[in-house]
């Protein structure tokens, strides 16, 4: 399933939208990554969840709007949060 994505910036930046630096979490999405080992056979690696953090991470870093359409089952929740708690 593909992942579309668009990212807008803004010359006036608030609050809210200011850049955050956020360490590249990708690894932890491997097959024998951080989310794999915690959990276990439970874990299917799914590279649209990968382009998914990447499109995070990178939003958050340039303090840009991100907004991420994927199909159920691709993981958006983990590639939307663990970016944010790193």
């Amino acid at each position: 399933m593909p992942v579309s994505s668009r990212a807008e910036s803004s010359d006036r930046l608030t609050v809210e939208d200011e850049p955050i630096d956020v360490p590249d979490v990708a690894p932890a999405f491997a097959p024998d990554g951080l989310v794999a080992r915690a959990l276990g056979e439970r874990y299917r690696y799914r590279p649209q969840q990968v382009e998914m953090v990447h499109l995070v991470r990178q939003a958050l870093v340039e303090g840009k709007t991100a907004i991420v359409e994927a199909g159920t089952g691709c993981g958006k929740s983990f590639a939307y949060l663990i970016p944010l708690v790193a």
